[in-house]
């Protein structure tokens, strides 16, 4: 299901409810939508000219659609976020498309005076399964239905069944997070300038599964097989020591950042700068990037007294470290090594 098919049944089904209750309420709601996007066309800090790895990330699109309710000085909100990332390598696999969504219920609540806010975020994310067919180990290649493959193994069910000779992928994986934030805002407020101090501290629990059928391998007679030089039973630890950890752990992020919002050229001119630093718990392997920093420009316009459009520009220092959790593993740290940019479209409507 592509991502607008299922954004438009959100949408629907908020409109729905919106109409259906407090539709006494004047600007009271509103439903926002954005669009983060990335591509080597628009790679601004060289991102993908540092990583000098075999996978290149090619695209990444983050589309979100939410709505939010206010009663008085709190605000009650829902959001769906769908992810896809699009990676290519020089070897098998050729090409690698994650898809993430994620669910989040929020709530804030600002006090009398406007100059302090709390925020509470809850939720959940998933990884779509991703299944590997060949799979390049050094100088040897598995399968998978690949005809070059130096080694396959073949679905016995299918073949004692049909005949056709159908052979197993090499691996599938995917991985989920839960997660649980609260942040304080302070703002002060002048006659064409806002600013805004924040912190915050998230938990997120990160758990990924693998699994290949080359695992469940007992014969030694085929372990033993020697492939280029290599036994398969040495090939298949190999793969083992790549895959994220089978238990899950746990991603501390705490954050810092101040913003500024400055009234100008009949919108408003927005700016932000911030620290996140990250204490991984449970996790084997050593953690190698703990911090962050990101810096945020962009301008919102208020179109109509109801319409808002959003368009800014954000670079992080370490890839997504801090930022999207699921992604640091062992075997994708390499990633978090060097800047990273994104920029971000969105659109919201009160009523």
């Amino acid at each position: 299901m592509s991502d607008y098919v299922i954004l438009r049944y959100l949408f629907i089904a908020i409109t729905l409810c919106i109409f259906s209750r407090h539709a006494q309420a004047a600007n009271n709601h509103e439903i926002k939508i954005a669009i983060d996007y990335f591509n080597k066309d628009l790679d601004l800090v060289n991102y993908l000219e540092k990583i000098q790895t075999s996978s290149i990330p090619e695209e990444l699109k983050r589309v979100s659609a939410g709505y939010q309710y206010q009663y008085k000085n709190m605000k009650f909100g829902a959001a769906m976020t769908r992810e896809n990332g699009h990676i290519t390598r020089v070897v098998e696999p050729l090409e690698i498309k994650n898809i993430f969504n994620d669910y989040q219920l929020n709530f804030s609540i600002l006090s009398l005076d406007k100059s302090q806010e709390v925020l509470i975020d809850v939720g959940s994310l998933k990884q779509s399964e991703v299944t590997l067919d060949c799979v390049q180990r050094s100088n040897i290649l598995l399968g998978g239905n690949c005809e070059e493959a130096d080694f396959k193994l073949l679905d016995g069910g299918l073949f004692e069944e049909t005949g056709e000779r159908k052979y197993l992928p090499v691996l599938s994986s995917s991985a989920q997070l839960h997660y649980f934030q609260i942040a304080h805002m302070f703002h002060q407020y002048f006659s064409e300038l806002k600013l805004s101090f924040n912190t915050s501290v998230a938990v997120h629990k990160v758990s990924h599964d693998s699994y290949s059928p080359l695992f469940a391998l007992t014969s030694d007679f085929l372990l033993n097989s020697v492939i280029k030089d290599k036994t398969l039973r040495l090939i298949i630890d190999e793969l083992k020591e790549e895959l994220p950890q089978s238990s899950p752990w746990y991603d501390v992020v705490f954050g810092v950042n101040f913003d500024m919002f400055y009234k100008a050229l009949g919108g408003q001119i927005m700016t932000s700068a911030g620290v996140l630093y990250s204490e991984k718990v449970d996790f084997d392997a050593q953690q190698t990037y703990k911090h962050n920093v990101f810096i945020k420009m962009g301008y919102a316009s208020q179109v109509t007294d109801n319409l808002n459009v959003e368009i800014s520009g954000t670079a992080y220092q370490h890839y997504l470290q801090g930022v999207q959790p699921v992604l640091y593993t062992p075997k994708t740290a390499k990633f978090f090594a060097h800047p990273y940019a994104e920029i971000r479209v969105s659109v919201g409507y009160k009523f």
